[in-house]
């Protein structure tokens, strides 16, 4: 959690210090921090291909395992570097899917997710992605 943080932050030394700090542990959660955090350094270093690989891998691996909110973080964490590239429609989807999942559970930045996906779902002329956003939003809207 400290290298997400520390790439949270864009601290490029101390998230390849605590990806090295895991290298020597082989435990499935533990390799799929890895990748994301991985993902996440590639993401600094402005390699955007690499980056959504890695954190789609690491997506992957969540969601098997179960791990729904790692799952939405990593989903997260893709679509504001997919975003930043200039990938709209790869962006949204992202967002779309951080998104549902979190208001699933009704985690506070649901919200958040599925309004940057409709905008972003505008932007792109995505028309059913901004169907399901919306029916999503206003889904939270009446349960609030």
């Amino acid at each position: 959690m400290a290298g997400l943080i520390a790439a949270d932050g864009n601290n490029i030394q101390a998230a390849e210090f605590h990806l090295r700090a895991m290298s020597g542990t082989p435990a499935a959660d533990t390799q799929t921090d890895r990748v994301e955090l991985a993902g996440r350094l590639a993401g600094i270093r402005g390699n955007t291909t690499e980056a959504l690989q890695l954190l789609d891998l690491a997506i992957q691996a969540r969601s098997i395992a179960r791990d729904y909110r790692g799952m939405v973080r990593a989903l997260a964490a893709a679509g504001t570097l997919a975003a930043d590239a200039g990938r709209l429609p790869l962006a949204a989807d992202y967002f779309l899917r951080a998104g549902r999942s979190a208001a699933q559970r009704q985690e506070p930045d649901a919200r958040a997710w599925l309004q940057r996906a409709l905008e972003l779902g505008k932007r792109s002329g995505d028309d059913a992605l901004i169907l399901e956003a919306s029916s999503l939003l206003e889904r939270m809207g009446r349960q609030d």
